[in-house]
């Protein structure tokens, strides 16, 4: 690592609001900035608590639901402990943080400008100790060469104010800052501890310039990178002066990172993890084992998850998908087949070697053995894949062995010959431990004396032809995995046999899609929305915005996130009616369910929330 040095200082005394420019700062243990968020703007949505006590970034103004926000400029005055505010339309309003009847002018500023809720007007509130996004006193560091190598992979600039960060860092490299967590830094002569990183929202989409919002930079992320983080956050635990130019020194010590009070939880956090040995599975397969400095924050795995490797090749960054097919106390291994015409693939083949890093998240996934074959259940069974799609159902097969080894089971394996076999032998060797299992291996060009030594069949498998004498399938499961053309012949000849559609599981690897600008709503209502659990219900038109734009302003609590369709905290099922999405998800949902941030309804629709 080149020596890091403090590039610029920034703090926002009013939340949401124009940042602020300083060349120094005091830094105390257990505090933030000085002057950072100590004053916010209550939107009237929900009450504010008491004595200036923390409260989650929906009680306020937010650039989230309104960009107008840049517009409105603070400057904090150590010395007189004020805060004066600037609008483009309006003079200078100085508040004294002391005294709230000084608040009125701007609060009159703002009553023209913002809408009233149904708890009151907008009006300036102060806090306690800060008005920070997840309920910590902590400052935030920008890595600005992490900037820049988001601006190369979207081919445009990306100013480092979008972040709203605190301390911006140079010559760390990009992406440095998320190996931080649980480190010990020293900043000038502060001492701080990193914590986690920072998850992004829709408050990055908006120029802090031009204050439009212009650009989509958590779907960028996502697209481009894997993940939607960008920064991290640390609490100070020494005091010390700070300055402009002044050095970062990484400390040996290595504590445990701390999840936020909100926002995205460990295991969706991009860490770098050790190669702790390395096998090869066949001609083209080689297995990777990797040791995840977060196993003991993330809890285990779900047999059945799959690990994201982000990785920046000399083509810019790249990431992809690949099934956990085993652990052992705690290390994981991913089974990678290379891909000739790929690109990690062959990457992950020169370079995933013993003791190197890689970037991993998760783990991810919904199709598990909880999901997906039933966990517990003594229900027949039939894991299906196909290729590299073994490693899915190696991973099913040993959740099943291991808490429902009576069950009738069929594991059901195609490739292309003995070759390019990977991880059979020990998908074979388990199940011939089930006194119900079965297995079947189809080999489509079987080499000479493939069929004897592996007791194979040659050709592809009219699967539901294969499963019906097995398995009783109408009371089946079954989990598939491996390409697409596989899995949509797999599909329609098992519910051909009589397998029932909603009992067939499979999840595809999706790549991500680009960002796309956003249309307008197709159609202009009003339709009925209800939220049946909070029992409210109203009309929708387009001036609502989404339908969690909605929530929000009818006081209806509706996890979030991104805002922009890439981190899925919002999905949630919908049912009576129909939606569209103005803005295309980055990743799409599960099936049958929807992304609030970003949908609209074409119809009168039920949401329980």
């Amino acid at each position: 690592m080149s020596e890091v040095r403090v590039r610029r200082l920034v703090r926002y005394p009013v939340k949401g609001c124009a940042g602020q420019d300083i060349t120094r700062a005091w830094l105390r243990p257990g505090l933030g900035l000085p002057g950072d968020r100590v004053l916010a703007i209550a939107n009237g949505q929900r009450p504010v608590p008491r004595a200036g006590r923390w409260a989650p970034t929906e009680t306020f103004a937010r650039l989230t639901t309104n960009s107008d926000l840049l517009r409105l400029s603070a400057a904090f005055d150590d010395t007189a402990d004020t805060v004066t505010l600037h609008h483009p339309e309006q003079g200078p309003s100085t508040v004294l943080l002391d005294r709230p009847e000084s608040r009125k002018d701007a609060d009159a500023l703002l009553r023209r400008w913002l809408p009233a809720g149904p708890h009151g007007g907008p009006e300036l509130v102060r806090a306690d100790r800060g008005y920070w996004d997840d309920g910590t006193s902590t400052v935030s560091l920008i890595n600005l060469d992490t900037v820049d190598a988001l601006a190369d992979a979207v081919g445009t600039p990306v100013d480092p104010l979008r972040f709203r960060g605190n301390i911006y860092l140079a010559g760390l490299g990009a992406w440095t800052e998320l190996s931080l967590p649980g480190e010990r830094i020293l900043l000038g002569g502060a001492e701080l501890e990193v914590l986690h990183p920072i998850n992004r929202c829709r408050a990055t989409c908006v120029n802090p310039v031009t204050h439009e919002v212009d650009l989509n930079i958590p779907a960028a992320l996502m697209t481009h990178f894997g993940h939607l983080f960008c920064g991290v956050r640390a609490r100070v635990l020494s005091p010390g002066a700070l300055h402009t130019g002044d050095r970062l020194t990484r400390f040996r010590h290595r504590g445990r990172p701390q999840p936020p009070t909100a926002g995205l939880p460990p295991e969706q956090w991009p860490r770098p993890a050790r190669v702790v040995r390395y096998e090869a599975e066949s001609d083209d397969v080689v297995s990777v084992w990797l040791r995840d400095p977060l196993r003991h924050l993330r809890g285990p795995h779900l047999p059945g998850q799959h690990l994201r490797i982000h990785v920046t090749d000399d083509r810019g960054p790249v990431w992809r998908c690949y099934t956990i097919s085993g652990s052992h106390h705690g290390d994981l291994r991913i089974s990678v087949k290379r891909h000739p015409d790929g690109r990690l693939s062959p990457w992950l083949h020169r370079h995933a070697r013993l003791g190197a890093t890689l970037l991993v998240s998760g783990p991810h996934g919904s199709l598990t053995a909880e999901s997906g074959s039933g966990s517990g259940s003594l229900s027949p069974l039939l894991l299906a894949g196909a290729g590299i799609g073994i490693t899915q159902t190696l991973a099913l097969l040993q959740a099943a062995a291991e808490e429902s080894p009576g069950r009738p089971l069929v594991l059901c394996h195609t490739a292309r010959s003995g070759r390019e076999l990977a991880l059979w032998e020990e998908a074979r060797a388990l199940i011939s431990t089930l006194p119900q299992g079965r297995a079947r291996l189809f080999l489509t060009h079987p080499e000479d004396g493939d069929l004897t030594r592996w007791n194979a069949t040659a050709g592809r498998p009219d699967l539901g032809a294969v499963a019906a004498p097995l398995l009783g399938l109408p009371t089946a499961t079954a989990s598939l995995c491996g390409p697409p053309g596989f899995m949509d012949a797999a599909r329609h000849s098992l519910i051909r046999h009589g397998l029932p559609a909603e009992a067939v599981h499979q999840e595809i690897f999706a790549s991500p899609r680009a960002p796309s600008p956003t249309p307008g709503p197709p159609l202009p209502g009003p339709f009925r929305v209800s939220f049946t659990v909070s029992d409210r219900q109203a009309d929708w038109t387009p001036d609502h915005g989404s339908l969690l734009d909605l929530a929000d302003a009818m006081g209806v609590p509706a996890p979030s996130g991104c805002r922009v369709g890439a981190c899925h905290l919002c999905q949630q099922p919908v049912s009576g009616g129909s939606v569209t999405y103005t803005t295309p998800p980055a990743l799409p949902p599960k099936p049958d369910s929807t992304l609030l941030c970003c949908a609209v309804p074409t119809g009168d629709v039920r949401i329980p929330l």
